[in-house]
């Protein structure tokens, strides 16, 4: 009897287990398919305006750990704060975009500029459109609506052997001209948008950008706590801009704190907001100096600091006064002699009032991550795009960039 009690309340129970996975599977499928028949593209562009998404959070398992070079955790938020989709967009089923080459050298990485497997990379950052999808399986070859080849991986010997009349071939590269080291010729004629930091680019493909505040402005910079004058994170000593020279002129009249490979000093990871929140405490101005001095080149060097109460001074060739509000940054290029920009620098740094007028406009604007993913999917689904091919890229992307470098004797002068 007492057997019998024991194996009716065992049938109930595994009974019972068996209705709560049945009921837990229903939910899972039900919110798959609502995911699939009303896609986040369906969301308003009120709403969705509004919204910001979180890259990668660093691990607490990483923080003070040395990472590979493209292990980077984003310490900026994606913003679709004035979002707009200039491409008219026709929901034609979903665009396969085949993966030729790596990106520097990685297939896998959390890499905010490099596309995820699948549709991942557009459903975990939200893109309004998310009818997009990744393969690096070569046999898709055919089906695939564009293809994408970084252009530092691209190897000479190594294309597809056909295309159809429709299929959008894409150069894809963030790296400044000098460090691309390509045969030009062979490329002419062949790809049909470029996808880069340029831009002038089909597909702009920024380091950030500033938008409208969508998160509360904790505090102003503690003044009094900024004991230290320049904080400088760098790891390629020998650059095309000649940004070495020039800090090394520098720092004969002003202190500064290097960080990194051409340093003394380490904090590790690099570009982690672990890094960036004890750093920019103590010191009151950042070098975010650029490896080249090229047109529209401004990376997270520029974007990453404006996030926290640390005045950045640039050194690039894009147009700042273009992308940030006045008296948000300090432009080096502006003082060719090293001397007269220490000394600016410490006029501002000795004046609390002066350095606090510098964050004034973070209490309206935010710098964010850019939502280029979603800005490709949107244009894959125009029907309307041409497809014609850019004959020179040689000349579009070194001859155009307009590139300079500092010269000890002369200042800025063309490279």
């Amino acid at each position: 009897m007492a057997w019998n009690t024991f194996r009716n309340l065992k049938t109930v129970t595994v009974l019972m287990m068996a209705g709560v996975l049945l009921v837990t599977f229903c939910i899972i499928y039900k919110t798959q398919v609502a995911r699939e028949v009303f896609p986040r593209g369906s969301i308003s562009r009120t709403t969705h305006g509004n919204l910001t998404v979180s890259h990668v959070p660093l691990p607490p398992s990483l923080k003070g750990r040395k990472l590979a070079f493209h292990q980077i955790y984003e310490p900026r938020l994606i913003s679709f704060v004035n979002y707009s989709n200039p491409f008219p967009v026709v929901r034609n089923g979903s665009k396969l975009i085949l993966l030729w080459t790596p990106w520097n050298h990685q297939w896998d990485t959390v890499n905010y500029y490099f596309l995820r497997p699948g549709n991942e990379s557009f459903v975990s950052y939200h893109c309004p459109n998310q009818l997009c999808t990744t393969t690096r399986d070569r046999s898709r070859l055919h089906e695939a609506d564009a293809i994408l080849f970084h252009l530092l991986d691209l190897k000479e010997n190594d294309f597809p052997t056909s295309r159809h009349p429709q299929q959008i071939w894409m150069i894809y590269v963030m790296e400044a001209p000098w460090l691309v080291h390509v045969s030009w010729n062979r490329l002419k004629g062949i790809f049909n948008w470029t996808l880069s930091y340029r831009e002038d680019s089909d597909v702009p493909v920024k380091y950030g950008f500033l938008g409208s505040r969508t998160t509360k402005l904790l505090n102003t910079p503690h003044f009094s706590e900024k004991k230290k004058s320049i904080l400088w994170l760098v790891s390629d000593c020998s650059t095309n801009s000649r940004r070495e020279d020039y800090v090394k002129e520098l720092a004969r009249y002003i202190d500064i704190d290097v960080y990194g490979s051409c340093g003394t000093k380490t904090c590790f990871p690099s570009q982690s907001a672990t890094c960036y929140e004890s750093l920019t405490k103590e010191y009151k101005f950042y070098l975010s100096f650029e490896n080249s001095i090229c047109k529209d080149y401004v990376t997270e060097k520029f974007f990453n600091v404006l996030g926290y109460d640390i005045i950045p001074v640039t050194f690039g060739g894009a147009d700042y006064a273009g992308i940030a509000p006045p008296k948000s940054y300090i432009d080096a290029t502006q003082f060719p002699n090293p001397k007269d920009l220490a000394a600016f620098l410490a006029k501002v740094g000795s004046n609390e009032t002066l350095y606090a007028s510098y964050f004034k406009w973070k209490e309206t604007f935010q710098v964010y991550l850019y939502p280029w993913m979603c800005h490709l999917c949107d244009r894959l689904h125009n029907p309307g795009q041409p497809t014609s091919s850019h004959n020179d890229l040689y000349k579009w992307w070194v001859t155009d960039a307009n590139c300079i470098r500092w010269d000890m004797n002369k200042g800025f002068i063309r490279v």
